[in-house]
């Protein structure tokens, strides 16, 4: 809700916005929350023309569209466990992901520069064989546990 004392005018409340879309969204919110709008001045695009004190970067826009009403613009509905579990678990695989990549490019590297060298390039495949199979074991896991889960899931009934 839209304290009154703060904006009562909605060009200088929503003043800082150049996104004609937006602001209209924010100059309608304002009104509904008897918030009161004079004509805006508008550059050559239409847009509207900056006014009040407001710096008109994105970051001073979401601050005051979110102030606007809980859900209105930008707002996230609270995760669940579910989803936060899922979340970590993203992040996790996403990690693995990145030191398996890690891992290839340094093994590959290693045998390049091997230089006929037999046990640096014996070195250099076992580093990548070590990471495929590091790789599989990995996401073969995530697979058994997603199965395993859906399946309990499903007979629970959710």
């Amino acid at each position: 809700m839209i304290n009154q004392a703060r904006a009562t005018d909605c060009n200088t409340f929503c003043g800082g916005i150049d996104d004609l879309d937006l602001w209209n969204e924010c100059i309608e919110k304002c009104q509904n929350e008897g918030g009161t709008v004079s004509e805006p001045e508008v550059d050559k695009s239409g847009s509207p023309k900056k006014s009040g004190n407001s710096s008109g970067n994105f970051t001073d826009i979401n601050t005051k569209l979110k102030n606007l009403e809980p859900g209105f613009y930008g707002d996230v509905a609270p995760k669940s466990l579910e989803q936060m579990i899922g979340g970590y678990i993203k992040t996790g695989l996403a990690l693995v992901g990145v030191i398996f990549l890690l891992l290839m490019v340094y093994g590959g590297y290693t045998w390049m520069i091997a230089r006929g060298d037999e046990t640096e390039a014996k070195k250099a495949k076992d580093t990548i064989t070590m990471a495929a199979i590091g790789m599989a074991v990995v996401l073969v896991a995530y697979v058994i546990t997603y199965f395993i889960l859906s399946y309990a899931l499903q007979s629970v009934g959710q």
